[in-house]
């Protein structure tokens, strides 16, 4: 582009940035994302979420942390894929406690969160361990539109399986076979 006189803007910033993290090539979203400032330009939420779950993705959480505050320092408002993904990488890495204090961050940002995040949450309480959490998540997904999917209700599912709560167990995968989300392959394990 520029052999031809053509100078990057925003999209195409936005573009390159996006797939870059999408290939987890971190060094050039970094310099790409510090070009496009020097250049005037703002980056948006989509370029800094996609940087954000690239960190995450790669388990480097504390990076992840670091993009979230040049994005909030910058002015840029957070949505449901940037908290989402800080809180399924602190999820995936064990750090429980980060995961729900992003989530109660969240919250207090007025950011609704989606059957993903609220999954992640599910995952995180299964973690520690703690029923009334996992519960709670779970009644909240219930009352979104298309309640609680397979993969929430599986996860829901093995919870109370290993606390050998057969009953509550008994129960979900009921109210999955009624809704044709079951087909008696977790019975079967």
């Amino acid at each position: 582009m520029r052999n031809h006189g053509i100078w990057p803007d925003e999209c195409s910033y936005n573009s390159l940035i996006q797939m870059f993290s999408g290939g987890d090539l971190v060094d050039h979203v970094r310099d790409l994302l510090s070009e496009m400032r020097a250049a005037g330009l703002k980056p948006k939420c989509q370029t800094f979420s996609s940087l954000i779950a690239c960190y995450a993705r790669l388990g480097k959480l504390s990076d992840a942390v670091d993009v979230y505050k040049e994005m909030t320092s910058a002015g840029v408002k957070s949505d449901e894929v940037v908290f989402g993904s800080l809180i399924n990488g602190f999820t995936e890495s064990g750090s429980v406690e980060e995961a729900l204090r992003y989530f109660g961050m969240m919250e207090e940002s007025g950011v609704s969160a989606n059957k993903i995040v609220l999954l992640s949450l599910i995952k995180a309480y299964t973690k520690v361990g703690c029923l009334e959490g996992a519960q709670r998540v779970y009644e909240k997904i219930k009352e979104l539109d298309g309640g609680p999917d397979n993969v929430v209700s599986n996860s829901i599912l093995n919870l109370y399986a290993d606390l050998g709560m057969i009953f509550e167990d008994r129960c979900v995968f009921d109210s999955l076979k009624e809704n044709g989300g079951s087909d008696g392959f977790y019975l079967q394990q």
